[in-house]
C-alpha cells in the first residue's frame, strides 16, 4: 500500500527520500479509509521509516489488529537526491519481499510509490500501472516453490471492493 497524500504529491512534486508528512487531505483521505480497515487482522505489517508512511500507518490502523510491526528501512524511497545506485536500490527492495515470509499470513507493507511499482515489475515486468497515494496491491504465494505473483493492483478502489480484497487475504 502507498501512503497517504503530502503537500508535495499534491503540488506534483517528486519527494525521493525527503521526509515530509502527510497533508491536511492527506490525513483526511487516510482517517475516511481507517473504517475499512477496522474489521481486518494483519499478521505483520511493515512500513518505511519516513513520516508520510509512519503516519499513514498510524493513522489508519490505529484500530485494526496487527500482530507485529517492523519499521522496515529496505521499504524507503529511492534516494534521488544522493543518486542511490540503482542496482543497490532494487536489491534493497527486492530482498524486503524474499525477508517477508507468505507463511505468515496476512502481511501489509506501507512504502512509497516508486518502491511499489518496482516491486510489481520485478514480479512483472510488463507491469505499467500508476501507483496512486492508498492504492492497494495484492501479492500471493500460490506455488509450492514461493513464486510470488502480482494477483491485484488497484488504484481506485471504493470501500466495498477495498472491504472484499480485504477479506480475501484476512489471516485465520
Amino acid at each position: 500500500m502507498r501512503h497517504g497524500k503530502t503537500r508535495w504529491n499534491e503540488e506534483g512534486k517528486v519527494q525521493g527520500r525527503e521526509d515530509l508528512p502527510l497533508s491536511k487531505d492527506g490525513v483526511k483521505e487516510v482517517l475516511k479509509r481507517r473504517p475499512v480497515f477496522e474489521d481486518h487482522r494483519f499478521s505483520h505489517v511493515y512500513v518505511s521509516p519516513l513520516t508520510r508512511a509512519l503516519e499513514t500507518e498510524r493513522l489508519l490502523l490505529s484500530k485494526s489488529r496487527v500482530d507485529a510491526l517492523d519499521i522496515e528501512e529496505g521499504l524507503t524511497e529511492y534516494d534521488f537526491k544522493n543518486k542511490e545506485d540503482v542496482q543497490d536500490y532494487l536489491k534493497r527492495i527486492v530482498d524486503v519481499l524474499i525477508r517477508v515470509s507468505p507463511e505468515d499470513g496476512n502481511i501489509l507493507l506501507i512504502t512509497h510509490g516508486n518502491v511499489i511499482a518496482d516491486l510489481l515489475r520485478a514480479l512483472n515486468p510488463d507491469f505499467k500501472g500508476l501507483i496512486e497515494n492508498l492504492s492497494v496491491s495484492a501479492v500471493e504465494n500460490t506455488t509450492s516453490d514461493g513464486t510470488l505473483t502480482l494477483r491485484f493492483f488497484g488504484h481506485d478502489l471504493d470501500d466495498t471492493a477495498l472491504r472484499e480484497l480485504l477479506s480475501r487475504y484476512d489471516s485465520r
